[in-house]
């Protein structure tokens, strides 16, 4: 009775710890992502392109095309899909991906015309035209 707790406890323990790993793994990889973004090089660890697993961050970066180009003009196709009927972000993506024709995180932005008073948050995560 005794090994079957402990191997429970042990599986456990395992699964939490490859949860935490993952979530440090992504935000390693969000901070490496905006120290290429300014060009700046951290001094410790290479900054490394793709997880070796193939994992999140193996395939084409979000806002990128296939040539590795950003996408222009995700903030003005975001404030042009914004209603006066409330949307949640996910809506919001799945309409500006679509215009622009690539996979574009927004959530920066939508933080920027918050604070432009262009767009803003109501209850529960949804976003209208300010």
């Amino acid at each position: 009775m005794a090994k079957t707790n402990t191997i429970a406890a042990l599986s456990s323990l395992l699964q939490k710890l490859g949860k935490e790993r993952q979530h440090h793994i992504a935000a390693i990889q969000e901070i490496d992502g905006v120290f290429r973004r300014f060009g700046f090089e951290p001094t410790g660890a290479p900054v490394r392109g793709k997880s070796a697993r193939g994992g999140a961050s193996a395939g084409r970066a979000r806002g990128k095309r296939p040539g590795g180009q950003r996408v222009q003009g995700v903030k003005q196709t975001l404030l042009e899909s914004l209603s006066d009927t409330p949307q949640s972000p996910g809506e919001l993506a799945a309409k500006v991906s679509k215009k622009l024709g690539a996979k574009v995180a927004i959530t920066t932005q939508l933080h920027m015309l918050k604070r432009e008073k262009a767009a803003k948050a109501v209850g529960r995560g949804q976003w209208v035209r300010a």
